[in-house]
Parts: structure tokens; sequence; C-alpha cells
């Protein structure tokens, strides 16, 4: 399995003049931080009895996500089970899919959380406007892969779960 998408940029030498990859940068268009979000969070890392030391907000349109050194929590922000159909689907997927290590999911409809293992690196979005047209190519070739590979992942038994994606439905 390649590296993650940014080891592209340490591939090019020029990693550390871009990006300092323990940086988090806030939501666009949302309050750095909110106060429910982050009880949510903090339950989620006490459930799992996970210390939340450096919690911090980072950018996401679906969910709050909330990282600490080693681990992401998302927080579902809707009505739905999304993070739980998520983590049943994610233990499906094969290593080469490169979907990190699921720490533990829970929580009720509308208010479901997950907790995975933070990979190193940064977002595809955020490094692409630096990258070479070759790393560029590359990175479009491992998404490709890795979209070979779900698509190759045969869907398990979604029993129990409502509003399951089209896509998904095995009919």
């Amino acid at each position: 399995l390649r590296r993650p998408f940014a080891s592209c940029w340490r591939q090019v030498g020029r990693w550390d003049d871009l990006v300092d990859p323990s940086r988090v940068l806030p939501s666009i268009g949302s309050p750095m931080t909110t106060g429910l979000g982050r009880a949510r969070a903090l339950a989620a890392l006490q459930a799992i009895g996970a210390p939340s030391a450096g919690l911090v907000r980072a950018d996401s349109v679906t969910n709050e996500v909330w990282l600490t050194p080693d681990l992401v929590v998302r927080v579902n922000r809707d009505a739905s089970l999304r993070l739980h159909r998520e983590a049943v689907l994610s233990q499906v997927l094969p290593e080469e899919v490169g979907y990190p290590q699921l720490i533990q999911h829970g929580g009720e409809v509308g208010s479901d959380w997950l907790v995975a293992q933070r990979l190193p690196g940064i977002p595809l979005s955020r490094a692409w406007p630096e990258l070479s047209p070759m790393a560029r190519r590359d990175a479009v070739h491992q998404i490709a892969d890795r979209l070979k590979a779900v698509h190759r992942t045969p869907c398990p038994r979604l029993d129990g779960l409502h509003d399951v994606p089209q896509l998904l439905d095995p009919a």
C-alpha cells in the first residue's frame, strides 16, 4: 500500500516548507467551537477511556470533527445513524482502502459519534494547490486504486439501519 496522499509532499522535499502538519485550520463558515459538539466529543472520549488533552475542532462539512494528537472524534449533526452505518461498513473494507482504524462508535440517533485513529498528513484538498502535476497525477491514481477496492467489496447486511443510501441498498 502506498503512503497517504499528503506523503507526496514529502517525496518532493517541500513538506516542511509548506505545511505544519500539526496545525489545525479553522472551520470555514462556522464558529471554531460549539459547546454542545465539544461536550459530545468529550463524552465520546470518556466513553472509550481516552484522554481529551489537546482536543481541538477541525474543519468538516457533514460532522463536527474534533482531534486529539492520536484520535479523530466525529460527532453527527443530524438525526440519522450515518456514523453507525459508516462504522459497520468500515469493518468490511480491505486494508488497501486506507480507512483509519475504528476505535469505537456509539450514541443515539442524532447524537451518534465515531472515534478513529488519527492518520498523519493533511487533507488532499489543502495540499493540492502546491502539488506538482506529477504529484497530482499520483494522488488521483491513489484515489482511483482505493475506489476500485471499495467497489470490489461486498456490502454487508445493514439490518436495522434506516435511510440506507440508494447505492448501498442490495435490492
